[in-house]
């Protein structure tokens, strides 16, 4: 079972209510913008996640996370990068 369905029982009905939810969620609690990130975007999520869902929503998460994390989700994007040229 993935993230999302865990939240939400169907992927596919991802909505704007919900994204506002996982965002306020965020915003109220920085920390834990990097956990969401991952999971939206790593093995049981898309690195398209707001392309398919439409939204914002990783893009929103991005903007109040914490400079910290920030920063982590970086070292991680470009672990992604080193991993995938190897």
């Amino acid at each position: 079972m993935s993230f999302l369905s865990s939240l939400y029982p169907c992927e596919c009905q991802w909505t704007d209510d919900q994204a506002s939810d996982i965002i306020s969620c965020v915003q109220g609690n920085p920390t834990l913008g990097f956990t969401l990130i991952l999971q939206l975007t790593g093995v049981h999520g898309s690195k398209q996640f707001d392309s398919l869902t439409r939204t914002k929503t990783v893009e929103n998460i991005i903007s109040s996370m914490s400079p910290d994390d920030i920063a982590n989700y970086i070292n991680y994007l470009l672990e992604q990068v080193n991993d995938e040229s190897m």
